[in-house]
């Protein structure tokens, strides 16, 4: 290892400048990369909505490959009549060259497709004229082909409309105009989320930097952590970019990845730099210091640091793209950090040894010494010292030099009084088991809160609480329903060469039979779900009508003007009726808050007709927008309890052959199950049972993803823990065996107390830099800047100073099995060869 270490520091030079140069390399994509993530919900392999979606491209594309946009101009005052039919003339004339000059503007981009408005339907269809315009408002529906960059598109049409409804309405302000459709949605998150980093980053960033400094006292060693933070930002979120140019990173996993960057950052800067302190106040080269940085601090970060990217490494196994994509950006972002503060401090300390250790510039010379220091350090071993009785030396010329004294760290007070405690805590057996019942009673207290923990698919939880577009939503809702925007569709095709045509009566009529039901069993969600019922007047024919009709009445219909403009809406080619599609209008808004409940409900009904169907040759299929998330959220639940699986069997293979221990795993994961009832069932009272801003439970984001988290943070504090009795042990060994007595593994738990302040004051770095995200106006964040407090309070002050000792103190020496008698076996050997 030593060899490795002087490796590291003869490559000063070139570790700093490789960093340097990638950080410069990828500013530009670092910059771009939050414009490249999106809130896509690919459908996984194999899903209904996978093979309905084929099935649908294949004969009705215009389904699947657009965008519905909607302009909706409302006015604060309310009116009895309808408002485009006002008789106002001004105002009908205002309201009537607005439509017209709006349309107009729209036609002209690249990407449209079709639209429709109150004016349009009065020409074309009068019954549908009315679904345009209300009493307080207007819209004009709008369709955009989804190969158009919609979040730059959108940008571009909302200025452009802004300024023609400014010129229209002459800065009117009773009117505004709103703008609903999902690449909407998307760019409100990605503006609240840039806002929000940055935000909650500064506020991090300044408390992050008080707690190192205050604990360290060394200002100068805070510029490393500032670089590093700077390294790692610049450069995880470059890599990012490329890696969203592949696959769909969701919007929010930014935010996940700044404050994990400055929490990280932060918190393995403290464990490098206690290790310098201390090494510092004893007047140890700077060589050794260093040396010792990397073996002691520097080792066990690798560590923990591997344990936590490979916790977020393991979410690809995941079916789900968005999650895949989460866990491929954090576990990147985590390797750049642990790789950034590990080799660039020790480059960093290496070049400006005078800056950060007191050294001067000559410090090079002579086997990385300063001969006068050589001198001193000669002088100083050549006989016993005593603690605090060396004076300084003449020749040590710089104030803050490294060789002061040859001292023991004198302890600060609250140190002494945290050995005091812990002391006594593992003086006796029964004390440590009182202690444990303590913390599972503690967090088992919250067990039925996280088993009634629910979650939710409302993507408005991923978006700003001020955002225009979710206040538009609720507006358009109110006024024309939200389901005229998002329609759920049954597409009928004919599969079998005999058939020439759907009408066949029998088909006909038990097209309209189903549509029937669809509209009774949506009459079952009540209460709070009552928003989920069908509205019968937007059922588009064929399928429902006051009363059943025959297929020659509507063939008679079909060839009306009218009736031809509204079955544009659900047929491809009207005039050949080989394919066409029953749409349905449930009021579920665009952000898909109740489409888990409604969509099994009405697949349930597909499958109860679709054996009818294929009997008479016609293929009976659904799509929906909602449809891809909803079975992508299921699978990935489906699929939880094998991630849980094999990130709990990878994490135990990892910290056996870390530790050589069966017992260190399963105390972790003991630890994991406490923590996870903990911090999840305090986050269900809160946010289910509390309804905090109005939601009805945790977004399924905060679910999975705060598994891995809690499971890597775990890792990491335990690691820091447990390092200390490992290294205490395996270090005392080899001389028990040499001399024959029986090493008292107490002494071992008691060196967790060396380190036991650093931890808790990482710990408090942690839950300093996380709790910005409480601050968030996004509900996701808020909900997980939450449960990470309470995960890291939990961890930090319960686990870590109570759990850790106690089982390794109850365990004793078995803590260290097999790896104690593999090592005693190789010492015995190494002794009887000696005496040979």
């Amino acid at each position: 290892m030593k060899k490795l270490f002087d490796c590291i520091i003869n490559s000063r030079i070139i570790i700093f400048s490789v960093w340097l140069i990638a950080t410069l390399s990828l500013a530009v994509f670092a910059l771009l990369y939050e414009s490249k993530t999106s809130m896509y919900f690919a459908p996984p392999k194999g899903s209904p909505s996978k093979h309905s979606i084929e099935l649908v491209n294949a004969s009705f594309a215009n389904l699947t490959h657009q965008e519905p946009f909607a302009l909706m101009v409302s006015r604060a005052s309310k009116s009895n009549s309808t408002l485009c039919e006002t008789t106002d003339e001004a105002l009908l004339q205002t309201i009537t060259s607005f439509n017209e000059k709006a349309v107009a503007l729209l036609k002209q981009n690249t990407y449209f497709l079709k639209s429709a408005d109150y004016f349009d339907a009065k020409k074309n269809y009068l019954g549908a004229a009315f679904e345009f315009c209300k009493n307080d408002s207007f819209i004009i529906q709008a369709v955009f082909n989804t190969s158009w960059n919609g979040l730059k598109e959108v940008q571009i049409i909302r200025q452009q409309v802004k300024d023609l409804f400014n010129e229209v309405f002459k800065n009117n302000k009773e009117f505004k105009v709103s703008f609903i459709s999902m690449s909407c949605l998307f760019k409100d998150v990605i503006d609240g989320t840039l806002m929000d980093m940055a935000k909650l980053d500064s506020i991090s960033i300044v408390l992050g930097f008080v707690v190192v400094a205050l604990f360290t006292k060394h200002l100068s060693l805070l510029v490393i952590s500032l670089v590093n933070l700077a390294f790692s930002f610049v450069i995880s979120f470059g890599i990012s970019y490329f890696v969203a140019c592949f696959m769909d990173v969701v919007s929010f996993s930014s935010a996940v990845q700044s404050a994990t960057c400055v929490a990280l950052t932060f918190d393995y800067s403290l464990f490098l730099f206690s290790s310098i302190k201390r090494d510092i106040s004893l007047g140890k080269p700077a060589n050794e210091i260093i040396s010792n940085m990397l073996k002691s601090s520097g080792h066990v970060i690798l560590i923990s640091g591997a344990c936590l990217a490979l916790v977020f490494l393991l979410m690809m196994v995941c079916p789900t793209n968005v999650i895949q994509s989460i866990g491929l950006v954090n576990g990147i972002t985590i390797v750049v950090i642990f790789s950034v503060s590990i080799t660039n401090t020790a480059a960093l300390l290496a070049l400006f040894p005078k800056f950060f250790l007191g050294e001067k510039f000559d410090f090079w010379k002579t086997d990385y010494l300063n001969p006068k220091r050589v001198k001193i350090i000669e002088d100083l071993d050549a006989e016993p010292l005593v603690a605090d009785s060396v004076p300084l030396k003449e020749t040590c010329y710089a104030k803050n030099c490294t060789t002061h004294k040859n001292q023991i760290v004198k302890e600060a007070k609250i140190q002494t009084a945290i050995k005091s405690l812990f002391s006594k805590f593992i003086s006796k057996k029964w004390i440590s088991i009182v202690g444990i019942l303590i913390v599972a009673a503690v967090s088992l207290a919250f067990t039925y809160p996280f088993i009634k923990m629910d979650y939710s698919i409302d993507i408005a939880q991923t978006v700003p609480r001020n955002s225009p577009t979710l206040t538009a939503i609720s507006e358009f809702g109110n006024e024309y329903g939200n389901g005229l925007l998002e329609p759920y569709y049954v597409v009928f095709n004919k599969t079998s060469p005999t058939v020439n045509s759907l009408l066949d009566q029998t088909a006909f009529t038990l097209m309209q039979k189903m549509a029937q039901e669809f509209i009774d069993v949506s009459k079952q969600f009540t209460g709070n779900l009552s928003y989920l019922q069908i509205n019968s007047s937007q059922v588009i024919a064929p399928f429902f009508f006051k009363k059943p009709i025959s297929v020659r009445e509507f063939t008679l219909m079909n060839k009306t003007h009218s009736f031809q403009f509204m079955m544009q809406q659900v047929a491809p080619h009207p005039e050949d009726l080989s394919v066409f599609s029953m749409m349905l209008t449930p009021n579920i808004p665009m952000t898909g808050k109740g489409a888990d409940k409604f969509i099994p409900v009405y697949r349930k009904v597909i499958n109860k007709y679709e054996p009818e169907f294929k009997q008479l040759g016609i293929q009976i299929t659904e799509y929906g927008m909602e449809c891809s998330m909803i079975d992508a959220i299921n699978g990935l639940f489906d699929g939880f309890p094998m991630v849980i699986g094999i990130t709990c069997g990878v994490i135990f293979l990892v910290l056996c052959v870390a530790f050589q221990s069966f017992i260190a795993p399963i105390r972790l994961l003991v630890e994991v199950f406490l923590l996870q009832i903990f911090y999840f069932g305090i986050a269900t009272l809160i946010f289910q049972f509390g309804h905090v801003h109005g939601n009805d439970a945790l977004l399924w984001a905060t679910i999975f993803v705060m598994f891995s988290v809690s499971v890597g943070l775990a890792c990491d504090y335990d690691i820091f823990s447990f390092d200390s009795i490992y290294q205490h042990f395996y270090e005392n060994q080899k001389q028990a065996l040499n001399e024959g007595y029986v090493i008292n593994f107490r002494d071992c738990v008691l060196a967790t107390s060396d380190n036991l302040l650093t931890v808790m004051t990482a710990g408090i770095i942690m839950i300093v830099s996380f709790s910005g995200l409480m601050l968030s106006s996004i509900d996701m964040l808020l909900q997980f800047g939450t449960c990470l407090v309470f995960d890291l309070a939990f961890d930090t002050f319960v686990v870590v100073p109570i759990l850790v000792p106690a089982f390794s103190y109850l365990f004793g020496e078995k803590n260290m099995y097999p790896g104690n008698a593999i090592n005693k076996k190789k010492i015995l050997k190494g002794v009887l060869q000696a005496q040979e």
